[in-house]
């Protein structure tokens, strides 16, 4: 039994503690992700717009173009007038090179359907913080949700 209690002694310390554990460095857009899910869900143009940068691409049901902040606001606010939110979910991420994205949908209470959801997120070009990144939202996209067949025929 001695021997056995020997044994695991020496092994134990191979095994590395709670602490020891790195745990993954957090996404840089998570905050940015938060603030823009919360701007949708409160359907505040101006809490989203402060997240970009002088322009912004804005695609709504197939429509768009790059706008300013003061054309993306009048944009904005008539989708949001037309659909106002009723719930907003961005639960996927992905990073492509230089840039970060999150995709969800958006529920309104005048629409039977969600809309999907897709916002993207670029380093912003004045980094004056030294190593901290600034991730500037630089593109929504709002459109009906396709039609997704779940099962086989």
């Amino acid at each position: 039994m001695a021997a056995l209690a020997a044994g695991l002694l020496i092994l134990l310390p191979a095994y590395p503690s709670a602490q020891e554990v790195e745990e993954p460095a957090p996404d840089p857009t998570d905050e940015r992700v938060a603030a823009v899910t919360e701007a949708f869900a409160e359907g505040d143009c101006d809490a989203l717009l402060d997240l970009t940068a002088s322009r912004v691409e804005i695609v709504l049901l197939g429509h768009g173009a790059r706008y300013s902040r003061g054309q993306a606001s009048l944009v904005l606010r008539d989708f949001f007038r037309r659909y106002p939110p009723d719930r907003v979910e961005l639960s996927e991420r992905s990073v492509a090179g230089d840039g970060r994205a999150a995709m969800g949908r958006y529920w309104s209470g005048n629409s039977s359907a969600p809309f999907t959801l897709y916002v993207g997120f670029r380093v912003s070009a004045d980094e004056d913080e030294g190593d901290d990144e600034d991730w500037t939202l630089e593109a929504i996209r709002i459109e009906r949700a396709s039609f997704q067949r779940t099962g086989t025929f």
